[in-house]
């Protein structure tokens, strides 16, 4: 069975998304085969892979026709140069839970008093809600159940915040692990600590808890008395989270900028960068912790 790699931090900017891409080639160029789930409605991950859609277009199928029950992961998926894609639509800014009681309900039951006030108080049940909150945050992992096994990763991007398709995202690392970009500034640090509460008050509810594989420090700049003040800190925020801080730090690069309007990933667009490099450094040391979580090489 394939393993979940959930990509998460409720601040922007951290590059969730080009440490997706580098990760997808890396494992990819090691045999194994992946598919990546945008969870995203920016769209940044499937435009650097050549396949967004664009912002008018309401026909192609997308994770938008799958969050509305209209299609099944499986046929929307996309074949990329190095790894498979169930690309985003901007349609998802505006996908929510459904309301209490619709107009259709309210008008189908208008006549009927007693009936209406017995669905009234159904809908606003906390058992009902409860249900529809569950349902809601878990149907992309209802969704990759279906086709886990045909990939040796899943490797989901989401958006920067805390919303139902986050919550979709990390509920989805029930099957295997959060990967946590962050870098030296103090919004991070915040949103690293939102980030905490989140799988601690989400873990409460889980069979399996949501285990973290570790925090990446992002857009590193040596010698630089905040970037080892920081340094500290996620050691310390990581260990509290029960994972590490990976030793490899990904060092700021102006290439980051530039890949996606170029339509490559960053590893393509400049392969001997530093950010690259390190990159490629971190893909070993990823391994390398999966492979001492899991119990079995991975390499």
């Amino acid at each position: 069975m394939g393993i979940v790699i959930t990509l998460a931090n409720q601040k922007g900017g951290v590059a969730k998304t080009t440490t997706g891409l580098a990760l997808a080639r890396i494992l990819s160029e090691k045999g194994y085969k992946i598919l990546t789930v945008n969870l995203d409605p920016q769209r940044n991950f499937d435009q650097a892979l050549g396949c967004a859609i664009s912002r008018r277009d309401l026909q192609t199928p997308s994770l938008f026709h799958v969050l509305t029950g209209k299609m099944q992961i499986k046929e929307i998926i996309k074949h990329g140069e190095f790894c498979d894609i169930a690309p985003a639509s901007n349609q998802m800014y505006g996908w929510s839970m459904p309301e209490g009681l619709t107009k259709a309900e309210y008008e189908q039951n208008k006549d009927n008093p007693e009936k209406l006030l017995n669905l009234v108080h159904e809908r606003f049940s906390d058992e009902y809600q409860a249900k529809i909150n569950y349902k809601y945050t878990h149907i992309i992992e209802e969704q990759i159940k279906t086709i886990i096994n045909d990939y040796d990763f899943v490797i989901v991007d989401t958006n920067p915040s805390l919303s139902l398709l986050t919550m979709n995202g990390l509920n989805a690392a029930s099957m295997g692990y959060v990967l946590v970009p962050a870098y030296a500034e103090e919004t991070s640090r915040e949103a690293l600590l939102e980030l905490y509460d989140t799988l601690f008050a989400l873990n409460s509810n889980q069979i399996k808890p949501i285990r973290i594989i570790g925090v990446l420090m992002t857009k590193y700049v040596s010698n630089t008395r905040a970037a080892k003040r920081y340094e500290k800190y996620l050691t310390k925020m990581a260990d509290k989270m029960g994972t590490v801080l990976f030793k490899t730090k990904i060092r700021r690069s102006i290439s980051v900028t530039e890949y996606i309007e170029a339509k490559t990933d960053l590893l393509n667009y400049d392969p001997k960068g530093n950010a690259s490099l390190d990159y490629r450094a971190f893909g070993e040391e990823f391994l390398a912790r999966l492979s001492e979580l899991e119990g079995k090489h991975f390499g």
